[in-house]
């Protein structure tokens, strides 16, 4: 996608530079039938370097089955390989974490995930799970 990675010394992020984003919602991609898309609130976290928060779409319920609390992860890209299975490649903002990129499988149906081929969790504990995942460096 052509985006910038920024590298920090540190994994904190200035607040004067929450404060004055822009930021805009897109729809990132959208299952085969339609039922479930990969929506983002993007934001530019410093010039030219922009950031796509993601989260799932259930059209048919009316509802998000994942959100991320914390805005700093982003989806470089999802692949739909049925209409309820999603890869989405994800990295944290600033960047400055091993491995660079975590790759996670969800069955938006059954609302889990899974990250590096280990055991299914939640969605409600994906977050929590990511975090857990990198190496700050």
């Amino acid at each position: 996608m052509g985006r910038k990675r920024l590298q920090r010394k540190d994994n904190k992020r200035p607040e004067a530079d929450l404060a004055n984003r822009t930021r805009h919602m897109e729809i990132i991609s959208t299952a085969p039938t339609g039922r479930f898309q990969i929506q983002a609130d993007v934001w530019e976290a410093r010039n030219s370097l922009w950031v796509y928060t993601p989260s799932i779409w259930d059209a048919k319920r009316n509802l998000h089955i994942l959100s991320f609390e914390d805005e700093s992860w982003s989806a470089d890209n999802s692949f739909w390989s049925s209409e309820n299975q999603v890869s989405l490649i994800l990295r944290k903002f600033p960047g400055n974490h091993r491995p660079e990129q975590l790759n996670v499988e969800i069955d938006c149906v059954a609302q889990v995930a899974t990250i590096a081929a280990a055991s299914p969790i939640p969605l409600s504990k994906l977050e929590s799970a990511l975090n857990q995942a990198l190496t700050w460096v």
